[in-house]
């Protein structure tokens, strides 16, 4: 026969010849006999027979019968994975020399030892391994697939400089943020008080858009923006209309505080003759340390009533200006 194969463990093959009147069949092992037509053969590696046929008339022929050993072949297939709706699972099958895989409707290449499957949902596939002439395998890898994220985060806002919103990223499918296990918000700075986490706290001192990413524990993400939009009206500026420089680290100094400031880009202090005691500019909000600290020229100056005339930038560029009074106490 062409070609002829032996199954371990499955069966034997008859091998056969014709034309001559007598047969010699060499090596002898494996063989049911070596003077017969038509032998059977049960071996456990590959093996090459030669078979002699001698004719009535003594003339002579002799062919080679090469005869292959097929054994079970250690077969794989790729693991079960999980990928997001939309992706691709990369998948594969080894120890064949052929393959079907089914289903096939997602699958870029149904006879590939590494096809390429875009499932929309859970999908279980089977691979058919031809291993060789005698064997065959049946594997199968399950493909989860992840529904992507839909992510809620809070309206747009507008706020009076100075103050706080709390931001949040939440899984619009589900009650909470369970589902979610990374977060990562930018700008990731001293404006949000955590930038991986789901609610931080933002206190901008610009109008600031904040993206985040969020993704599931098999990496599927979404993202979102929100917009907090920085304005002043004033109201949030405070001057003192009293202060007692004298020394004990107490409402020493003249300044301006409040929430969301720039720095105070003027201030100019007049007795009540209209003389100048002081006049200051670009002077650092938010800081006793920095303002008028009751003295004229180094000199003390006698407890009264001052009038002053003070600019003010919000932290958004606006300008406030003010006038008032302050009455210094000793």
């Amino acid at each position: 026969p062409n070609h002829p194969f032996v199954c371990e463990g499955i069966d034997t093959t008859h091998l056969y010849a014709v034309g001559a009147a007598t047969y010699i069949w060499h090596p002898h092992i494996g063989l049911s006999c070596d003077t017969c037509p038509d032998p059977l053969v049960n071996i456990h590696s590959n093996i090459i027979y030669s078979v002699t046929g001698i004719s009535i008339f003594g003339c002579i022929d002799s062919i080679i019968v090469p005869v292959v050993h097929y054994d079970t072949n250690v077969t794989a297939v790729s693991a079960d994975t999980s990928i997001c709706r939309g992706g691709v699972a990369h998948l594969y099958a080894a120890g064949g020399i052929s393959y079907i895989w089914i289903p096939n409707s997602d699958l870029d290449n149904a006879t590939s030892y590494r096809p390429n499957a875009t499932p929309t949902s859970n999908t279980i596939y089977t691979v058919y391994i031809t291993e060789n002439a005698c064997f065959k395998d049946t594997l199968t890898v399950n493909v989860r697939v992840v529904q992507i994220p839909h992510l809620t985060l809070p309206p747009d806002v507008t706020i009076i400089a100075g103050n706080s919103v709390q931001l949040y990223a939440t899984y619009s499918d589900a009650p909470n943020h369970s589902f979610l296990t990374s977060f990562a918000w930018t700008p990731a700075d001293s404006t949000l008080t955590c930038f991986d986490c789901p609610r931080p706290i933002a206190t901008p001192i610009n109008t600031t858009t904040y993206f985040v990413v969020a993704s599931t524990v098999e990496g599927c993400a979404d993202s979102g923006s929100v917009t907090i939009h920085i304005t002043c009206n004033g109201d949030q500026i405070f001057i003192p209309n009293t202060f007692t420089p004298n020394g004990d680290g107490v409402n020493d100094r003249f300044y301006v505080s409040g929430k969301g400031l720039g720095v105070t880009k003027k201030m100019i202090i007049y007795n009540r003759w209209g003389e100048l005691v002081f006049e200051g500019t670009n002077i650092k909000s938010n800081d006793p340390g920095f303002g008028w600290d009751g003295t004229v020229k180094g000199e003390v100056v006698a407890p009264d009533v001052f009038i002053y005339v003070i600019e003010v930038l919000c932290s958004t560029g606006e300008s406030f200006m003010y006038k008032g009074d302050i009455s210094l106490v000793r």
